[in-house]
């Protein structure tokens, strides 16, 4: 199990149903329900992605890729996810979790666009790194050099969960995780054990037990088919739900 802190905003808290979400989940998981046979939608809840993306970022260090130790080292300016994908580290934002004026080095934040539209974008740049390669430190490095992740923002959709769910049919949702997630930075294969929901637009269905999920990361971020509106903060991650498409569980 892990803690993590959760914010909402005051008009959200006011007229959203929380307690009755919890309670309807509590009784789900007594009623049993297969794994639909076929893939389908793969639904990533906001919980879920804030901890995954804290843990694929590290790959996004200047020294790793320099060291060929990231699954980005060939990646410069290619594809590493879907379209749908923005992703930007801002240490500087007003009441985040991460928040800071600058790092343990004494270098100021800079806002880093990590994915920009599925597109690797700008990596953490060390002293170092800044140094060979002529570029600014980005203001993300901790005392014993290590990476000191801001405050990440995923970019929301322009869609709510209730436009979008209808028009999936049936889905599975990973509303939580087993443990924390695994990540080989070098080959970017991500696994993780999710606990499982079948649902559909209107209900949850039942409660399919743990399953794992273990793919690529870019095969993973790049299955992300649509994300929608419902922005929601976990630790330093604001992200909204994200919809999977074309990714499986293998166990």
């Amino acid at each position: 199990m892990t803690e993590q802190i959760t914010s909402r905003n005051f008009a959200e808290v006011a007229s959203k149903p929380i307690g009755v979400g919890l309670g309807r989940r509590v009784e789900s998981l007594d009623l049993p329900a297969d794994l639909p046979s076929s893939p389908t939608a793969v639904v990533l809840g906001q919980k879920v992605v804030a901890e995954l993306l804290p843990r694929i970022v590290r790959s996004f260090r200047a020294e790793r890729i320099d060291q060929g130790s990231s699954f980005l080292k060939d990646r410069a300016g290619r594809r590493v996810g879907s379209d749908q994908l923005h992703v930007v580290d801002d240490a500087l934002v007003p009441g985040g979790y991460a928040t800071r004026a600058f790092d343990d080095r004494g270098i100021p934040a800079v806002a880093i666009t990590l994915i920009r539209e599925g597109m690797l974008g700008g990596v953490y740049q060390g002293v170092e790194s800044a140094l060979r390669n002529d570029a600014r430190p980005s203001g993300h490095e901790c005392f014993d050099g290590s990476l000191w992740v801001g405050n990440l923002i995923v970019r929301p959709g322009n869609r709510s969960r209730n436009m979008i769910f209808p028009d999936l049919g049936t889905l599975v949702e990973i509303e939580d995780l087993v443990d924390l997630p695994t990540l080989d930075p070098v080959t970017g294969i991500i696994e993780l054990q999710a606990r499982v929901w079948v649902k559909d637009a209107k209900q949850t269905l039942g409660y399919a037990g743990t399953h794992r999920l273990r793919c690529p990361v870019v095969e993973l971020l790049g299955a992300v088919d649509q994300v929608c509106s419902d922005q929601e903060r976990h630790g330093i991650v604001d992200t909204p739900t994200w919809v999977l498409k074309g990714i499986w569980f293998d166990d």
